[in-house]
C-alpha cells in the first residue's frame, strides 16, 4: 500500500493551510470591498455582457427575479432578497478583485516612489546650495 499522498490530498492540505492564515470573517464588510464587488459586477454583466450558461447569477426579491439595476435601487433590508451565482461568476469576481488589488498596490508604490524622489531632490538641492556637496573637477 502506497503512503504517497494524492494530488488532491496535497491540494486540500494547502487549501486548509491557506484558509487558516486568513482572518475570521468580519462582522461588517468594508465599503471598499462592496465598491469593488459592484465594479466587478458592472464589468461582467453590463460592460462585457459576460453572462452565459456557465457564468450567471440570480437576484430575487420576495421570490420574484429582478435585474442588476433593480437590485441596486432596492433597500435590501426590506423583504426577502437573495443573490446567488455560479462558480465561474465567483471566479471572475475573484479575478477582478485580485487585479484591482494588484493595480492599487502598483499605483501606491509609484506614488510613494515619486514622492520620495521629489523629497530627495529637494534635500539634495538644499545641501548643494549650502555648499556641502563637492563635485570632482574631472567628473
Amino acid at each position: 500500500m502506497s503512503t504517497e499522498k494524492s494530488f488532491y490530498e496535497t491540494y486540500r492540505e494547502r487549501v486548509k493551510e491557506g484558509a487558516l492564515k486568513l482572518d475570521k470573517a468580519p462582522k461588517e464588510i468594508p465599503q471598499n470591498i462592496l465598491w469593488l464587488k459592484s465594479i466587478a459586477t458592472e464589468r461582467i454583466e453590463e460592460i462585457d455582457n459576460g453572462l452565459s450558461d456557465k457564468i450567471f447569477c440570480f437576484r430575487t426579491h420576495n421570490r420574484k427575479e429582478i435585474s442588476l439595476s433593480e437590485s441596486m435601487k432596492l433597500d435590501k433590508s426590506e423583504g426577502d432578497y437573495k443573490f446567488g451565482s455560479s462558480e465561474h461568476y465567483v471566479n471572475l469576481l475573484m479575478h477582478y478583485a485580485y487585479e484591482a488589488g494588484k493595480k492599487s498596490r502598483e499605483d501606491d508604490f509609484k506614488r510613494a516612489t515619486e514622492s520620495m524622489n521629489k523629497a530627495l531632490e529637494a534635500i539634495t538641492e538644499i545641501v548643494d546650495n549650502a555648499g556641502y556637496i563637492e563635485y570632482p573637477e574631472n567628473y
